[in-house]
């Protein structure tokens, strides 16, 4: 009867976070219900309240060293746009687009925005923005626009050391980051060649008829671009090569940028202060203040309440024994087809089950942990298949937050997630690579 029930509730979950995502309505609200629907059948079950309280408490306590990370960024990205650091990467990346070569350079401008930044939301709402508007006004389609955004948005998500995702999956899996990272590089990389080929194939049949030089032009108004505006950069990057903690990496790196935006910038130290904890605002009309805005600890909330909730989700789920049988299931199925596809299959169900990366990198790492260690896989194994999978997998899901908030930033189609190649060309080298490997393995013996 347990496990009918939890197969009813699994499929009410997943029509109430497909509802919402559809409806715009914010995740974290079904996912509550899910919880207490999730806890009453615990209860239920034999486990007293205050147990499963317990175990909520305790897949939250373990988002505290996350959720720290989360503030951080949100300041970094708030000074940031205040030092004009992100300014100074849209204005002179703007400056080498080449009109027959526009989708090429879509993809490689958000790459280059999205690693120092390591958010994908945070990239498409400024340097995407920006390429969609010189799409619109040069006559460009926007699926195929959209399409090389989302990828190097996502290209930077994924490999970036200031990337939530990158720390989540870090902290979950207990690797350590700049180990994944350079694991992340050596199995992206080729997705990442290939992707450029494809859009440099595809660039001649999306040409720019006219360019629109109006925001760079516009920028100096507003910022003063200069060698300067690359010092909270440099900071970060220094102290990444010199091996020290991301979170004092980033500290660092806002406090540089906080005396830019007041010595070089010289904006009011309230306007400063403004963006670090509710974003940075630029004051009158234009294209400009409309897209070099946001950041700040407020900018993190939603993200940071999601996986809080997730992880409680998790920690419930996790010693509840309410989802052995699907437990069970995936261990059967990693038995049978190898860890990575095994992956790939479980990214598309939690990805379409929870709506959000967050809760599909938790559930992928809790159902896959015992069945890769049972394979002799280790914890830096996972992370790196749970990287190339869930977090690239969950923006392809039409209903998953992931790829659906982008597309709305840009106000473009759902078709823009076949024009994605970067997030198709992954998963597709990796599978192709581990067959062939495995196949070689089998020949050996």
């Amino acid at each position: 009867m347990t496990e009918l029930t939890i197969i009813i509730l699994t499929i009410v979950l997943f029509v109430l976070l497909v509802t919402s995502s559809v409806l715009g309505i914010p995740i974290l609200y079904p996912l509550l219900v899910g919880i207490f629907l999730f806890s009453v059948t615990a209860v239920r079950k034999g486990h007293r309240p205050m147990a499963v309280i317990k175990m909520l408490l305790s897949g939250a306590q373990k988002t505290i060293p996350v959720v720290v990370v989360f503030i951080i960024i949100g300041m970094l990205i708030g000074l940031w746009m205040s030092s004009g650091t992100l300014s100074w990467l849209v204005y002179y990346g703007l400056r080498i687009i080449a009109p027959n070569l526009f989708l090429f350079f879509c993809f490689l401008l958000t790459c280059f925005v999205s690693i120092p930044l390591g958010t994908s939301f945070g990239t498409v709402g400024t340097i995407g923005m920006v390429l969609l508007i010189i799409a619109k006004s040069g006559n460009v389609p926007i699926a195929p626009v959209a399409g090389a955004i989302l990828s190097g948005a996502y290209f930077g998500d994924r490999n970036s050391p200031t990337s939530s995702s990158a720390l989540l999956v870090s902290m979950m899996t207990g690797t350590d980051l700049y180990g994944n990272l350079r694991r992340m590089l050596k199995t992206g990389m080729p997705a990442f060649i290939a992707a450029s080929l494809i859009y440099l194939a595809l660039s001649p049949f999306y040409p720019l008829s006219t360019v629109d030089n109006t925001f760079i032009v516009s920028l100096p108004d507003y910022f003063r671009i200069s060698g300067w505006n690359l010092v909270p950069l440099i900071v970060l990057i220094a102290f990444i090569f010199l091996r020290f903690k991301i979170r004092y990496a980033m500290l660092f790196s806002c406090i540089s940028a906080f005396f830019v935006a007041l010595l070089i910038q010289r904006f009011p130290l309230g306007t400063i202060i403004q963006s670090m904890f509710t974003g940075f605002r630029l004051s009158g009309e234009g294209t400009v203040p409309q897209v070099i805005r946001g950041g700040g600890i407020s900018f993190m909330l939603n993200a940071m309440t999601i996986v809080i909730a997730s992880a409680s989700f998790s920690g419930l789920l996790a010693k509840s024994g309410l989802i052995h049988h699907y437990e069970t299931a995936i261990a059967s199925m990693t038995r049978k087809i190898g860890t990575y596809l095994s992956s790939i299959i479980t990214a598309l169900f939690t990805a379409s089950l929870g709506c959000t990366q967050t809760l599909a990198i938790i559930m992928n790492t809790h159902l896959l942990s015992k069945p890769y260690e049972d394979s002799g896989k280790t914890r830096e194994e996972l992370a790196l298949d749970i990287e190339d999978s869930v977090v690239v997998l969950a923006v392809l899901i039409p209903w998953n937050v992931a790829g659906a908030i982008p597309l709305k930033m840009l106000d473009a189609p759902l078709q823009s997630l076949l024009f994605a190649y970067f997030m198709w060309t992954l998963p597709a080298i990796r599978l192709v690579w581990q067959t062939l490997k495995t196949r070689r393995k089998n020949r050996s013996f």
